[in-house]
């Protein structure tokens, strides 16, 4: 009888525990399942969303600020044209040729200016966009800036071509290489063509989607490459988000063996 009335009481108890206890675990996986809060990642997990913790981007103005030693040159007289399909090669290469040695602002004419061949700009020249200055790049075609570039939060590269550095800036962003922000355009490969080894990245506000789906822990595939000695800085209102799919896995950023990534 006594060992029936501690049974009952044991019973009793564990009910009310039980009563207690499941919301408690219903809510941790709820909380498990929502996007993270956290600025980076594990290399393979379940986060599917990263935001930014505090101010850290730079300004537009920043971005855009000219060296006020130098004077801002207009690069009409070369006889760019804008259009998306005339070849600006060699009026591009006439620019070049124009500063010789001498550091230059070269300020670009509204336009897309398409390049049909492989062109570098020295470390001398500074190209200036405004919003609607793009260079299109022909596929397999190189375009290297060893310059500086001064745009905003705006696009100023087109075209399947390559981009390559190494930039004088000691920033890139995004928004050059196309990236919308706008929570419904696939950011993945924008974003991951800014990603430059010694670079700052810098976001601004919108909600970015990346192709990050993995197969499990483990697979390394999927999310935005980041190579070493990178900074990703992120405006007050950046979200990066993985493309909604059925996984259960995502890499939001895959930084595995790279090294000084904050």
């Amino acid at each position: 009888m006594q060992r029936k009335y501690f049974f009952n009481q044991f019973l009793y108890k564990l009910k009310i525990s039980l009563y207690f206890l499941l919301p408690a675990l219903l809510l941790v996986s709820i909380h498990f399942n929502q996007p993270s809060e956290s600025l980076l990642g594990k290399a393979t997990s379940q986060l599917r969303t990263v935001r930014s913790l505090e101010t850290k981007s730079l300004s537009a103005a920043a971005l855009t600020a000219l060296d006020p030693g130098l004077a801002l040159t207009s690069m009409t007289s070369f006889g760019l044209v804008g259009d998306g399909q005339t070849d600006n090669w060699q009026a591009l290469t006439a620019a070049i040729a124009a500063a010789g040695g001498q550091k230059v602002q070269y300020q670009l004419p509204v336009g897309v200016f398409r390049i049909s061949s492989n062109l570098s700009f020295p470390e001398n020249i500074t190209l200036v966009f405004s919003e609607g200055n793009r260079l299109a790049v022909d596929a397999g075609v190189t375009l290297t800036l060893q310059g500086q570039v001064k745009a905003g939060y705006y696009q100023i590269f087109t075209g399947k071509g390559t981009i390559k550095g190494p930039f004088q800036n000691n920033f890139l962003t995004p928004s050059w290489y196309g990236a919308q922000g706008d929570g419904q355009t696939d950011d993945t490969l924008a974003i991951q063509a800014a990603m430059l080894e010694n670079k700052e990245i810098l976001f601004p506000n919108g909600t970015f989607l990346v192709e990050a789906q993995t197969t499990g822990y483990g697979d390394l595939t999927g999310g935005i490459l980041i190579p070493s000695n990178v900074t990703i800085k992120m405006s007050p209102l950046t979200v990066i988000k993985a493309k909604p799919t059925a996984s259960k896995f995502y890499n939001i950023f895959n930084i595995y063996e790279q090294e000084n990534v904050t």
